[in-house]
């Protein structure tokens, strides 16, 4: 994954808060079929510097927040890792469940 592939992919960067420590954010508005906002995702990039050997070593984290369906209780996911495509495929299959609602009807 890099920059390129999520602006592909439809994400917009958007500038971090002062409560972000990553170096640049991109977010994603996943929508159901009638229309509704069903979830976000955020992707955040961290421009990281190794300690010992000095190497530019970046990483990218993944992360949601689904809405447990009756409740809207919130559930926090975050993905370490950056596959992107296996990320959304098992959320994804989390709705197919029954068990979430759309984030915004």
């Amino acid at each position: 994954m890099n920059e390129k592939y999520l602006l592909d992919h439809g994400f917009h960067e958007y500038k971090p808060t002062q409560f972000d420590s990553c170096n640049k954010c991109y977010q994603k508005c996943y929508r159901g079929m009638d229309g509704s906002k069903k979830y976000f995702v955020e992707v955040k990039y961290y421009d990281i510097v190794h300690p010992h050997t000095h190497e530019q070593i970046g990483g990218y984290e993944i992360s949601t927040q689904l809405y447990r369906k009756g409740t809207h209780d919130a559930i926090n996911m975050q993905f370490l890792d950056d596959d992107l495509d296996d990320a959304i495929n098992l959320i994804e299959t989390m709705f197919m469940t029954g068990l979430l609602e759309p984030y915004e009807e």
